[in-house]
């Protein structure tokens, strides 16, 4: 349970056993199919929690969002393998 809300939990692990991350595990919300909270524990004990309490779907997006920048990148080499 999340905020009073049911979730299934997935627990994920490293396969690098030199990673300082010990579990990362996803909260999703049983019936929505949305993640609700995250959660990342370290090897140092330290434990970082993040929770979604909305979405806002459906909403309008620029075409601009997703085009790359060239100008604004131009230090970078573009390789286009169309």
């Amino acid at each position: 349970m999340v905020a009073g809300v049911e979730c299934v939990e997935i627990d994920l692990y490293p396969l690098d056993k030199k990673s300082q991350i010990v579990r990362l595990r996803i909260s999703l919300d049983k019936r929505k199919k949305q993640v609700r909270q995250f959660m990342q524990q370290s090897k140092m004990g330290e434990t970082l929690t993040v929770s979604i309490k909305s979405y806002k779907v459906n909403m309008p997006m620029d075409d601009a969002l997703f085009r790359f920048d060239r100008a604004a990148h131009k230090d970078v080499e573009i390789v286009d393998l169309r």
